[in-house]
């Protein structure tokens, strides 16, 4: 019923059975496993040798136990001994058991090495040899010998004889039971370790029976699931051995406790009740070790189970044809009308579209968007610096540039904005921001402003020392700010959204502020010369005020995104398989703009560097057999991207794995929604080759924001996908794939060549 499995140069199996579910095994099971017992009887003699260099034993340290097996009442302690080498830090190499049936003798062999790869030191083998027999032979009452430090073995000077009993002892007798309590603390960590072990051992039971049960219909399904079955037992049998080892790890805890709770009760002296504690809070860490060691056991389980059920769903979505983005299926309704510009507001005549197309939120649905820009780009003259790069910028593909927050700022990166009308930042001063908007345009790029609007610095203090006075041409008092921002002392409305507690919020209900922002919009479109709008913190405010502050920017923008970061679905700090949740935010995010706005796709993200980080290309596939971001509902509104100032660059708030940037790209720049560049990527050396191909593989084969996707093939070790319904194949992972091996990519062509290629991706494209 309980057992685990020992990996060596020579495998060793055993099991832990208390004596009653021993006898209730059937007796066909019990006569079997009779003839395979190792018990132990120290009463009969325990003799432990420890040898460097012994016969056939060279370079390791050779342990020998010699005892007698009689009963199975004492317990069978050989698979105890295996896992507390490893707590103390030995590695085993081999291991044999061999018995003497007809006298009982049993001699017991490990060959070990300090976890260094040294041998152990003839200096410390009394301290192993005593606690090997402590092991064998627990004592109830004396100085324990175990170490006081999880996973450190004692030296022989910590192990000494129970110093003696002193002169007020022998004349006052034991200690009063009430100075030899343990310490509450330590009882209460005791019980939830306890609680938390069984629950853990509860999750891991479950998934071993899953796994079970898939690979019982892997053997139905026969040759043609060897590896997914191969994979599967050896995962079940490592989640076995983990178990194993936790219930061996708690029978040892409540023993120990036991003996703990007899020895208070029994009045024993203040010196064993403290050689007691510290065997149980031993026990206590050797427990919480196992149990951290069931749960990376049972996630890992977890994982392989979920990449088996989902590649079981790509191999289904594989023989029908690729389910359809939801905005292909649904067509979102046209936004209304914009709105009038704001009264005495002069404008530029332009000419509006009778029906504008579905992808106008996020330009003409073939842009390339570059984040031109990091944390610490206000680091010197970045407009001048800039603008003589942008010639070549636009050779290499990029037709939409993201730009730092434009106005004067509390912070250097301009993102506490003060004074929104004052363009002279760190960044430069608004002449020469307006030039490097001037060199933007005509190079045919659409310069989009990052929008600082959910909150404002003040420039004054009130009587009470609050940052809550504005000044300037938006000269606005408490009122602009939510009543919620209390350090502020706002007086506006209290905020339904989510708070940013570092600046006062601004409360966009105010028609005064919202007329305000609208004007500042337009001056920045029609006179300072940006063309496009980046919005910052859109979880802080209603999306139809970020749909109203488009329709009243004249002209329209021509591409705009908003940041919608959002939290994702975790499990015991392992991204969930299921994003749906996720993205629907983003996409009623997106919906209550008027579909005026993208949105940075941050599930794709989350889901991409998952899978690239851990190996589990399973992820990249939805239960309908879609990409699993935004992407897969509302491809038009959907802007990509692998890492921007905020998680990667010097911040790393959420970094993309490094070693899988060149995948990541190879993913977003050839699939739908809009690809967004981080410039840190875009000119490192290691990444600039494979992304320039990239984008001008894009550019060539004309793949778009509604590009269609065919998954042809994902499992744990990649992810392959057919573009536009041949345009191209792209494959990321190690894992082997080739189009001429693929069914599917045959019947389009017969012929397939390398476009582009790196570290685990490859594109290919009909010769």
């Amino acid at each position: 019923r309980q057992g685990t499995a020992v990996r060596a140069s020579s495998p060793v199996r055993a099991a832990y059975l208390l004596k009653e579910d021993f006898k209730q095994l059937p007796k066909a099971t019990r006569r079997a496993l009779t003839d395979r017992m190792v018990i132990y009887d120290a009463s009969k003699g325990i003799s432990v040798q420890l040898r460097n260099d012994a016969m056939g034993a060279k370079g390791l340290t050779r342990l020998t136990i010699s005892t007698v097996a009689v009963d199975f009442d004492q317990g069978a302690l050989l698979a105890k001994i295996i896992a507390e080498m490893t707590t103390f830090g030995m590695r085993l190499f081999n291991a044999s058991v061999s018995t003497d049936r007809a006298t009982g003798k049993v001699v017991d062999t490990f060959d070990i090495l300090r976890e260094d790869g040294t041998q152990v030191p003839e200096s410390s083998f009394d301290a192993l040899r005593q606690v090997i027999v402590l092991l064998l032979n627990p004592r109830k009452t004396s100085r324990s010998t175990m170490p006081a430090i999880f996973g450190k073995l004692p030296g022989s000077d910590q192990i000494m004889e129970p110093p003696p009993v002193s002169t007020k002892e022998q004349e006052e007798g034991p200690i009063t039971r009430e100075a030899a309590q343990i310490d509450a603390q330590l009882a209460e960590s005791v019980i939830g370790t306890i609680s938390e072990s069984e629950r853990t051992a509860g999750v891991l039971k479950d998934q071993i029976m899953v796994a079970e049960d898939l690979i019982r219909s892997a053997d139905d399904e026969g040759a043609a699931v060897v590896k997914e079955r191969r994979e599967l037992k050896e995962r079940a049998d490592q989640a076995r051995t983990a178990l194993a080892a936790a219930d061996m790890a708690l029978a040892e805890l409540n023993s120990v406790q036991a003996q703990v709770n007899e020895a208070v009760e029994a009045g024993a002296l203040q010196d064993e009740i403290e050689a007691l504690t510290g065997q149980l809070e031993f026990a206590e860490l050797n427990l919480s070790a196992q149990q951290v060691a069931s749960d990376e056991a049972a996630a890992a389980l977890q994982r392989l189970i979920k990449g088996i059920e989902v590649s079981k769903i790509a191999a289904a979505a594989a023989q029908e044809a690729p389910a359809l983005p939801l905005e292909l299926l649904e067509p979102p309704v046209a936004p209304p009308p914009p709105e009038a510009p704001p009264v005495g507001f002069q404008q530029e005549a332009v000419e509006v579209e009778e029906e504008a197309p579905a992808y106008q939120a996020t330009g003409t649905g073939y842009e390339i968007l570059l984040q031109a820009f990091n944390w610490e780009s206000w680091r010197g003259n970045y407009y001048d610096n800039l603008r003589g790069s942008v010639k070549e910028i636009a050779g290499q593909g990029v037709t939409a540039m993201w730009l730092p927050p434009p106005s004067q700022s509390v912070s250097d990166q301009g993102y506490l904005p003060g004074d929104l009308w004052n363009l002279n930042s760190e960044y430069g001063s608004e002449q020469s921001l307006r030039d490097c908007l001037n060199t933007v345009r005509d190079e045919g790029i659409i310069p989009l402003a990052d929008i600082v609007v959910n909150h404002r610095c003040a420039q004054g203090q009130d009587s009470q020392g609050r940052w809550n006075q504005y000044h300037g041409r938006m000269n606005w008092g408490t009122w602009a700010i939510t009543a919620d921002s209390g350090m502020f002392g706002g007086t506006g409305r209290a905020k339904e959204e989510e708070n940013f507690t570092a600046a006062p919020n601004l409360d966009h209900t105010n028609d005064t502020v919202r007329r305000d922002i609208s004007e500042w919009l337009n001056y920045l479109r029609s006179d300072v010369g940006y063309e496009g709008w980046r919005f910052d913190y859109v979880k802080g405010y209603p999306g139809k005020y970020t749909g109203e502050y488009i329709a009243n920017t004249h002209p329209a923008p021509k591409m705009v995104v908003g940041e919608f970061w959002d939290t994702c679905s975790y499990t015991e700090g392992v991204l969930d398989y299921n994003q749906n949740a996720h993205r629907q935010r983003t996409i009623n995010w997106i919906d209550s703009t008027g579909g005026r706005s993208g949105a940075f796709d941050f599930t794709t993200k989350a889901v991409l560097q998952e899978a690239i980080g851990r190996r589990e290309y399973w992820r990249l596939i939805d239960p309908a057999g879609r990409p699993p971001g935004v992407l897969g509902f509302w491809p038009s509104r959907a802007v990509t991207f692998i890492d921007n100032h905020d998680t990667g660059s010097t911040l790393n708030h959420w970094p993309f794995p490094s070693h899988g940037i060149a995948q990541g790209y190879a993913y977003i720049l050839t699939h739908p929604g809009t690809p967004t560049v981080f410039t840190d990527h875009l000119y490192d050396g290691n990444l600039r080759g494979g992304i320039l191909a990239l984008m001008d593989l894009r550019k060539k084969l004309r793949i778009h924001s509604r590009s269609s996707v065919k998954i042809l093939g994902v499992d744990a070790e990649h992810y392959a996908a057919m573009i536009d319904g041949g345009a191209l194949i792209v494959k990321i992972g190690p894992g082997d794939f080739s189009p001429h091996m693929d069914e599917r990519a045959r019947e389009v062509s017969n012929k397939w060549d390398i476009a582009a290629s790196g570290d685990e991706w490859c594109v290919w494209v009909q010769n």
